[in-house]
């Protein structure tokens, strides 16, 4: 039987996990033929996860940094996780150290975790630790993660973004827009703009899952490049730059 051609346009996780799963279907009745042939169709120079990652040289000894590091919630990321245990992806518990700044300054707060038991305790540090607007923040994380929980167990966001959530709530231009919205723009790889749009009841779900979990943040051993090539091991053909 003639196998159909499937074409997969961008390669983010979403595209990636298709595209795994239409190469690995088999034919009816047989345990070896592809049901599918599959294509990737992808607009940058690599395929997506590592299409930003760098290669260093330190102390003669080549690493990759993923850009942005890659991250995740269990609890969030329950479909996730299964598609990397099946494929043979390994992780661990991240201590998954930020800092914030304005671009042309310093580094205005700075926060690490501390890995106790497999439990993971964050820790702020960093010249705001000593200002006012740090502890109004603090309070307002806090006050954030309280109001929030609450809202999504009774299920009264509606469709409030996470701008005007704020607003209606006054909380901090401090919170909002130096740790909230920069934080969440990494998680989500997107514009600053885009996260003040989000949708609040997403975001209480991540912060709600992280502290039911208690566990901090996952990360895969194995670089994005490497589980970009166990995801698409069976694909057919890579097509990149299509948009040049």
């Amino acid at each position: 039987m003639e196998r159909k051609r499937v074409a997969v346009i961008g390669s983010g996780i979403a595209g990636l996990s298709a595209a795994w799963l239409l190469s690995n279907s088999k034919a009816a009745g047989s345990s070896s033929s592809k049901r599918y042939e599959v294509d990737i169709y992808e607009t940058m120079s690599a395929l997506g996860l590592g299409a930003h990652a760098v290669d260093v040289d330190i102390s003669n000894k080549p690493f990759v940094i993923d850009i942005p590091p890659r991250v995740f919630v269990d609890k969030f990321y329950t479909e996730l996780v299964q598609l990397y245990r099946i494929i043979g992806v390994d992780f661990y518990v991240s201590n998954a150290a930020t800092s914030y700044q304005v671009l042309s300054q310093q580094s205005h707060l700075k926060f690490k975790n501390l890995i106790v038991g497999g439990f993971s305790l964050p820790m702020a540090f960093g010249k705001k630790v000593f200002t006012l607007s740090f502890w109004r923040m603090l309070l307002d994380l806090v006050r954030f993660k309280e109001q929030t929980r609450r809202l999504y167990v009774s299920g009264s966001f509606g469709n409030q973004t996470l701008k005007e959530f704020a607003a209606l709530h006054n909380y901090s231009h401090a919170f909002v827009e130096e740790f909230l919205v920069p934080m969440f723009a990494v998680i989500c790889t997107c514009s600053n703009e885009t996260v003040r749009n989000y949708p609040v009841a997403v975001i209480a779900e991540f912060l709600l899952c992280i502290a039911l979990e208690g566990k901090g943040v996952k990360r895969a051993i194995q670089s994005t490049r490497e589980i970009v090539a166990l995801l698409t091991k069976n694909v057919d053909q890579v097509f990149l730059c299509c948009n040049r």
